[in-house]
C-alpha cells in the first residue's frame, strides 16, 4: 500500500470508498510474490461474496484482472521485495499486534527473521519479478 502512495506521489491514498480494493489487490499480489502455488484470480473472485459488510463492494473476476493490471502498471511492475523491506514492516506489523493485545501464543513464540528466512523471501520475489519482465 505504501508503495502504492509513493509511486503516485500520495494521489492514491486508501479511504472510505477505495481502501478495500486497494488492500485486496495489495493481498492478492504478495500471494502471488510469496507463494509458489497461488490461486488464480478466477479462484479468488469465488472466495469474496458481497455482503452487507464490504458495502457490497464487487471482485468479480474483469474486476480482479483491472485491478491487478492498474498496481501492475503503477508498481511499474516491480513486485521485488528486499530483506531488509520485508524485515522493516514484518518487525512493524508484529510489534503493532503485540502492543494491541490481539497476538496468540503462536505469534508471541514466533523466532525473529533469520537469514535463510531473508534469502528465501528474496529468491520469491526475484522469480515473480523475473516472470512478470517475460
Amino acid at each position: 500500500v505504501e508503495r502504492l502512495i509513493k509511486q503516485t506521489n500520495g494521489n492514491l491514498r486508501p479511504n472510505v470508498s477505495n481502501w478495500r480494493s486497494i488492500l485486496f489487490s495489495c493481498m492478492i499480489m504478495s500471494s502471488k510474490v510469496w507463494d509458489d502455488l497461488s490461486m488464480w484470480n478466477g479462484d479468488f473472485s469465488q472466495v469474496v461474496i458481497p455482503s452487507a459488510s464490504n458495502n457490497g463492494v464487487i471482485f468479480n473476476l474483469a474486476r480482479i484482472n483491472e485491478l491487478e493490471k492498474s498496481m501492475l502498471t503503477c508498481l511499474e511492475y516491480k513486485t521485488k521485495v528486499s530483506s531488509s523491506e520485508y524485515a522493516k514492516y514484518y518487525f512493524l506489523l508484529r510489534s503493532m499486534l503485540l502492543r494491541s493485545g490481539l497476538s496468540g501464543e503462536d505469534i508471541e513464540n514466533l523466532k525473529p527473521l533469520d537469514i535463510e528466512g531473508a534469502r528465501r523471501l528474496e529468491q520469491c520475489s526475484a522469480l515473480y519479478q523475473e516472470q512478470l519482465e517475460q
